[in-house]
């Protein structure tokens, strides 16, 4: 498993995309947006398979030391391996397998960082469609992430997994999709 190391106190939050380890959550499906859900599912028996490369910086915790926060400090290079599937007419599920391949830290700031790369986290979800108009729909996902980081700043030591449930609109007006979600 992969582990973390504080240098500094501990803090909690919590993030519909998982663990607030990984910011970039990707959808299963590859339906309509990269990052937000549609209404859209799988048809039944589809099988999708997606690959995304994100990099980001300045995304690990930092004691604020009152210099110039607009320098970059930390990057991190991250991949998430996605599969999705339709069961039923309405009805599919996924999973996602994010990685962590690379971290650079400036070691003069005192920071939280990963003890090594590897899996970060496991996102399973499934995603029912319960309304479907010509024009607009709406769908019900539910999601766990399971944490695979040790001493993780974001949810404690031996958390259990972090439960979602999200209403996902999306639909189309003249040439442009729109997509909403709301979820706890």
């Amino acid at each position: 498993a992969l582990g973390s190391v504080m240098t500094m106190p501990p803090s909690a939050g919590a993030n519909v995309v998982g663990s607030d380890a990984q910011n970039f959550n990707p959808t299963t499906n590859g339906l309509d947006f990269v990052t937000v859900q549609s209404a859209e599912v799988l048809t039944p028996g589809i099988f999708n398979l997606g690959l995304f490369a994100n990099y980001a910086v300045n995304s690990l915790p930092v004691q604020d030391d009152g210099e110039d926060q607009f320098k970059v400090t930390d990057s991190l290079l991250m991949i998430d391996m996605n599969v999705g599937l339709g069961l039923w007419h309405n009805w599919d599920v996924g999973l996602s397998y994010p990685r962590l391949l690379r971290q650079a830290i400036d070691t003069k700031d005192s920071r939280g960082q990963f003890e090594a790369t590897g899996n970060t986290e496991i996102r399973l979800n499934t995603k029912y469609r319960f309304l479907n108009y010509s024009s607009w729909g709406a769908a019900l996902v539910l999601s766990v992430n399971v944490n695979r980081i040790e001493n993780n700043p974001y949810v404690g030591e031996d958390a259990g997994p972090t439960i979602n449930t999200e209403l996902a609109f999306s639909g189309q007006a003249y040439d442009y999709a729109w997509g909403f979600n709301v979820g706890y």
